[in-house]
């Protein structure tokens, strides 16, 4: 059951969202605009095949049909200029290696055996590593994201996290390299079962676990 503590963190961790009825660069989303449940730190699970984008609120780069699961939901038309979002240029590979991190959160190592391309990886933080960083050469080293990596793994396996903390370890990956979310619209996992997403933003109580 959803604690009332957690229910106003949750509401309280919410970007700021801008409704616009014009423009292009837009995301749609269906629903209350709230942070999805089973996206959270607590209900994340690496054996999981989708949401491994984050914690956060999922959009889609098109609008929907009426009708329908999602469809019939009330519609919100989000301007995306505002935020710092990350284009992944595999996006498939992208999200396949933020399973990893969740995968070794909960101590799953069974994707150690597999390779990216050509590529053989001493462990799974490196392999995991070196696609977060083939994605963004102009971020930090590979060595440098193997340590970010490793760090918030080691957060969620000594129980540094406060009880508070409702974000998956992709997620703060993702928000200690600058990013508020990630960015698929146009691509194959631009739908319901991916789509793109928008971080909760990050309040001076919990600036320590970034």
């Amino acid at each position: 059951m959803i604690t009332f503590k957690t229910f106003i963190l949750l509401e309280a961790s919410l970007p700021e969202f801008i409704e616009t009825d014009s423009g292009t660069n837009v995301g749609y989303h269906y629903g209350d605009l709230g942070i999805g449940w089973d996206t959270t730190r607590k209900h994340m699970s690496g054996g999981r095949g989708t949401g491994h984008f984050g914690t956060g609120v999922y959009f889609l780069g098109k609008p929907l049909n009426k009708g329908g699961f999602y469809g019939s939901r009330p519609e919100h038309r989000i301007d995306f200029s505002k935020f710092k979002l990350f284009k992944p240029s595999d996006p498939r590979e992208f999200h396949k290696a933020l399973k990893i991190i969740n995968q070794l959160v909960g101590n799953d190592e069974s994707l150690a055996t597999e390779i990216f391309g050509k590529v053989i990886f001493s462990s799974p933080v490196h392999k995991a590593a070196f696609i977060l960083w083939v994605m963004n050469p102009c971020g930090p080293s590979e060595k440098e994201l193997e340590k970010i990596i490793t760090d918030e793994i080691e957060k969620e396996r000594e129980g540094k996290l406060s009880s508070g903390e409702i974000r998956t370890a992709p997620t703060r990956i993702m928000q200690r390299l600058g990013y508020d979310g990630i960015d698929v619209r146009g691509t194959e996992l631009d739908n319901t079962d991916y789509g793109s997403v928008i971080y909760p933003k990050v309040s001076e109580g919990n600036h320590d676990n970034i």
